[in-house]
């Protein structure tokens, strides 16, 4: 007679965490992985979003969006000589109404 395991959550969060923590541990330890990777992927997006020159609104929070720097002279501060700097997108971030007043 073959014997099978039983899968209980500790020994899910055990398996795939250090040989020596606890259950507990194991739990808050994939919580801040899920977590992480949560957070990498929204940001992720709004990255995607920003580099095809879509404004990316979070309400109660704020916007992502681009803005278009012009072509412009700058002069370089070692030898004096002035260059012409490319016009290039930046990224910028908008406060929200809700954020602003929670800051004050």
């Amino acid at each position: 007679m073959e014997k099978t395991k039983k899968l209980s959550m500790l020994n899910i969060f055990k398996s795939g965490f250090s040989a020596g923590s606890s259950g507990r541990d194991a739990a808050i330890e994939w919580k801040r992985s899920k977590a992480k990777k949560n957070t990498d992927i929204v940001f992720e997006n709004i990255e995607d979003c920003l580099a095809r020159g879509e404004t990316v609104r979070v309400p109660g929070f704020g916007s992502f969006g681009t803005r278009k720097r012009a072509t412009r002279m700058a002069k370089n501060q070692r030898t004096g000589e002035k260059i012409q700097v490319k016009a290039i997108n930046v990224p910028f971030f908008k406060a929200g109404k809700e954020l602003k007043e929670k800051v004050k």
